[in-house]
């Protein structure tokens, strides 16, 4: 197993419930629901699934209305692992419906975590704000400088999508303050990854690849290959091919262009298990592509983002697709460009400053 499996476990731990686990469902319901929890991460989709389901059923029966909250919230998490985002929105908020009213705890605030990632992939700025500022605030009431890190860089992600880069960057800085000279092996990749797509958002491709290079060392280094940190590796795509990877004459070099390629293989590959990322992978594999030459196979990922991004409910994802398509030499190529602009006035995203 490796280290950030473990730090992973370590998580899980701490999500027990605090109520006495003197009835046998309660803790039926918290061994299956934790279960699920674990299975999610691993992408081990099927048994996830399958103790989930358990797990509900003892909740419901167990009659303890906080061990119930608690194991629907552990649901929430695997369905969300597993990109099943509407299910894992409705449970996280009945979760949180009764946890909020229970006080801080550490397993209110992971749900909330939770709940953000799920903003963020569908395009949702104003609760992506909202459940990040919750991180923020059960950090600070519990002397978790972790949580308060997760919200702050959450927070910078969402301004970062809206345009509002002077803000973006002054949150990534007080995510990045708390995390000097810690060394948890999820959160500092996670981190860089924002930072590189705030970067990214804010028309700094070479800042952006630094950063993003120094995450995805550290993922490989710790074998940290989890949902939150892998988004690294198509922003690394983005960065590396620069905001007019359609234009011939402004390419990087053919060394870049072929190390794209081989990053974008990556990025799929990792996409595969953490699916809720498939749709910003198959577009930056459509971008590298096109860099190298083959034109078909880029209108196919776009298209094929396109509708990966739809079964999601990802605006964002389907947009930036929408967008990168019309660039190509396509039927209805202004009809792809108008739908991904009116999507993202829809929700309140602009372009990177670069490519707009």
């Amino acid at each position: 197993m490796g280290t950030a499996e473990r730090a992973a476990l370590r998580a899980i731990a701490r999500t027990s419930p605090r109520t006495r686990q003197s009835d046998r469902r309660s803790r039926f319901s918290n061994s299956c629901s934790r279960q699920a929890l674990i299975f999610g991460i691993f992408s081990v989709n099927s048994l996830a699934l399958r103790a989930g389901r358990k797990a509900l059923v003892y909740a419901k029966q167990a009659g303890n209305a906080e061990a119930e909250a608690i194991a629907k919230g552990h649901v929430g998490c695997a369905h969300y692992f597993g990109g099943r985002l509407r299910e894992s929105e409705r449970l996280l908020r009945e979760a949180v419906a009764v946890l909020d009213r229970r006080g801080d705890s550490w397993e209110r605030m992971y749900f909330y975590h939770n709940l953000r990632h799920l903003y963020s992939i569908v395009g949702d700025a104003g609760r992506e704000i909202e459940s990040a500022r919750v991180e923020m605030q059960i950090g600070e009431a519990v002397n978790d400088p972790e949580g308060t890190c997760w919200g702050a860089y959450g927070i910078a992600n969402a301004l970062a999508r809206s345009g509002r880069h002077d803000e973006a960057h002054q949150y990534m800085q007080r995510a990045l303050g708390i995390l000097s000279g810690r060394t948890n092996i999820v959160v500092a990749p996670t981190a860089l990854q924002t930072y590189g797509f705030v970067h990214l958002q804010s028309g700094d491709y070479e800042a952006a690849r630094e950063v993003l290079e120094d995450s995805c060392k550290n993922i490989l280094h710790d074998w940290a290959f989890i949902e939150y940190t892998v988004r690294a590796y198509p922003l690394l795509v983005e960065s590396l091919l620069g905001p007019r990877w359609h234009d011939p004459s402004t390419q990087p070099d053919e060394k870049t262009i072929q190390r794209s390629w081989k990053m974008s293989r990556q990025a799929r590959f990792w996409a595969w298990r953490s699916s809720n990322y498939m749709s910003h992978a198959l577009r930056v594999r459509g971008r590298a592509a096109w860099a190298i030459g083959k034109r078909k196979k880029a209108a196919e990922c776009f298209s094929r983002a396109i509708k990966v991004g739809e079964n999601r409910g990802a605006r964002f994802d389907i947009a930036r697709a929408c967008i990168d398509l019309s660039k190509l030499d396509v039927d209805g190529r202004g009809d792809y460009e108008r739908r991904g602009r009116e999507l993202l006035d829809e929700i309140g995203a602009v372009l990177p400053a670069c490519e707009d």
